[in-house]
């Protein structure tokens, strides 16, 4: 399999070319339509009034004119997708660079009471969010966001089947990327689904084969008023009748027109989606199950019932013209009979459309985990480990971090162990606390980690970590910081948490904070928790020679040629650095 930057970089070229091929296509197709349009005008001016001559002429021109058209709108939908791929390449070069300022940032999905997620930079402009989406649709990014906070911990080794299955099919990804990406991003899905759910049909059962017979009376009509055997307002009659007979249910033609017809257009991309699941075939466990989903109690396939509605819509939104309007009601009872089987599709398949629509979000958000594996062969799965080991890493690095600024460090920590990191500021305990948080939720998920090896027994992980008042509850920053720590204690009570947590009880003075934090701490062992806490609180290091669940650690400060160096490196011990003083010396604050 290529290398991520070689296949992006072949995928460019590719489109490129074929854009340009598209294009020659597209111009020559043009000629062709004017050619036939003008052979048009030319033989009706020619043969005006020899209508059998006109006729030979003009018939062949006309159907060229039609073909030609056709299959410039089919040439323009493979430009439009030409052009999708080139872009969604360029992107991925950009990324693998680390520029991905043009995905979204999932700044919506922020939730200042989630388990973990503001803590670690999850969602928000330069989050993990927006390094790993490449979902295009709104019900894309909202699965991708549910799977990034729903600390779930069952059926890892099958979430890593999954991830690694679509990682060897780049391919099939970036044309359902493409795909997703020529939709229409103001869809309002909840809103359509909540239509769907109370509509009420209006059509009746002989609407099956009224328009029908209607229609064979209108053309007997034609003919008779064509050989003068009726009169014009005859035939005029019955073509108001037909008009009245349809404005009789215009409410709710309207209804079904106005909510469900507009889509037509994005229906058809779904089911070239739901086409693209189908056709493949799949191992992993996860993967088929969400196949499953889209067989019919009716033996078809989701995409073909899917492309079926699209077409009868299309149909449908044609009422709207007033050509049809008039003549195709006061002929054909036009809108009863194309409302007519979609109401009959509603009433067999509208409780299967959001399951449909689900799958299709599924496989976006799995898309969006395998391409992060894809862009990056050297990261590794985590073993699952059932032994005393909760989460063991060699050269763990933050995935943000570009490979110039990583610097990895071991960590191994075992069940009901805490690990208390001291170190100065800016020395990296707040970056590896988040390196580790995210390998966890990361790891949870099924994804590979930023380590040479990893071993890891999957567990929910909780933080506390960037604490904030709140003006809109009347909430201290003392005060936010007890209800999280009490949130913390809370779901230790009812299962094991990994739980990391960062400086903890700020909001009040040194003496209590110390006390407190030694507290906290001796309680988060007796329930058996496991986990880190950075602190500059050296009393809490004291820890560790009265309780053996404890171990010291530190990030390491060092003075070079009067300046300060940090290695970044985690060291087992207690930091004795007074870099602080230092740095007011070297200012000239103090003396």
């Amino acid at each position: 399999m290529l290398q991520a930057k070689e296949f992006y970089e072949q995928q460019l070229a590719r489109f490129i070319s074929k854009k340009k091929q598209i294009r020659k296509q597209m111009l020559f197709l043009s000629i062709g339509r004017l050619l036939s349009f003008l052979g048009i005008i030319i033989a009706i001016y020619c043969f005006f009034g020899q209508w059998n001559y006109m006729l030979f002429v003009t018939l062949p021109l006309l159907i060229a004119f039609i073909v030609l058209l056709q299959k410039y709108t089919q040439k323009k939908k493979e430009e439009q997708y030409a052009k999708q791929r080139i872009h969604i390449n360029k992107l991925e070069l950009l990324a693998l660079e680390g520029e991905y300022s043009a995905f979204a940032t999932g700044k919506k999905y922020k939730d200042p009471k989630h388990a973990y997620s503001e803590d670690i930079d999850l969602f928000g402009q330069r989050s993990f969010f927006q390094y790993l989406t490449r979902c295009h649709t709104s019900q894309g990014e909202a699965y991708l966001a549910s799977l990034l906070k729903s600390n779930d911990i069952k059926n890892v080794s099958e979430k890593q089947n999954l991830i690694k299955e679509l990682t060897d099919r780049p391919n099939w990804r970036q044309d359902y990327m493409t795909t997703t990406s020529l939709m229409d991003p103001t869809f309002d899905l909840p809103n359509l689904l909540s239509w769907l759910e109370n509509y009420k049909g209006f059509t009746k059962f002989y609407f099956k084969w009224l328009p029908k017979v209607y229609g064979v009376i209108s053309i007997i009509w034609v003919l008779l008023l064509s050989q003068g055997i009726v009169s014009a307002y005859v035939f005029g009659g019955w073509l108001i009748l037909g008009i009245m007979i349809s404005n009789r249910y215009q409410k709710g033609i309207s209804n079904l027109t106005l909510n469900l017809s507009k889509h037509h257009e994005l229906l058809s991309h779904y089911a070239q989606l739901l086409a693209r699941i189908e056709q493949q075939k799949f191992s992993s466990q996860l993967l088929l199950q969400e196949q499953a989903k889209l067989k019919t109690s009716h033996k078809t396939k989701a995409s073909q019932e899917i492309a079926y509605l699209s077409r009868k819509l299309q149909n449908l939104e044609h009422g709207g013209n007033l050509f049809v309007k008039i003549f195709g009601n006061g002929l054909f009872l036009y809108e009863l009979w194309t409302s007519y089987p979609v109401e009959k599709w509603l009433e067999a398949h509208a409780d299967q459309i959001k399951d449909w629509i689900q799958t299709t979000a599924f496989f976006e958000a799995q898309i969006s985990l395998s391409n992060f594996a894809y862009n990056h062969p050297r990261y590794t799965y985590p073993k699952l480990d059932t032994s005393k080991a909760i989460f063991k890493a060699q050269s763990l690095c933050h995935p943000l971090l570009l490979q110039n600024q990583a610097v990895s460090s071991d960590v191994n920590i075992h069940d009901s162990e805490f690990l208390i990191i001291t170190g100065a500021n800016m020395a990296g305990k707040s970056t590896f606390l988040r390196s580790v948080s995210l390998a966890i939720v990361m790891s949870n998920m099924g994804m590979p980690i930023r380590a040479e090896k990893a071993q890891y027994r999957p567990i929910p992980l909780l933080t506390s970590m960037r604490t904030t008042d709140s003006l809109d509850e009347e909430t201290s920053y003392f005060f936010a910081e007890l209800k999280r720590l009490r949130f913390i204690v809370d779901h230790l009570e009812d299962h094991k948490c990994f739980i990391i947590l960062d400086e903890i009880l700020k909001g009040t003075n040194s003496t209590d904070k110390a006390d407190g934090s030694i507290r906290f701490v001796k309680k988060m062992v007796a329930m058996q928790a496991t986990g880190l806490i950075a602190t500059h609180d050296l009393s809490l290091c004291e820890l560790e020679n009265e309780l053996p669940q404890i171990r010291n650690y530190f990030f390491d400060t060092q003075i070079q040629k009067d300046e300060l160096y940090f290695d970044y490196k985690l060291k087992p011990g207690i930091c004795s650095d007074r870099n602080a003083t230092f740095l007011l010396e070297k200012m000239k604050i103090i003396e």
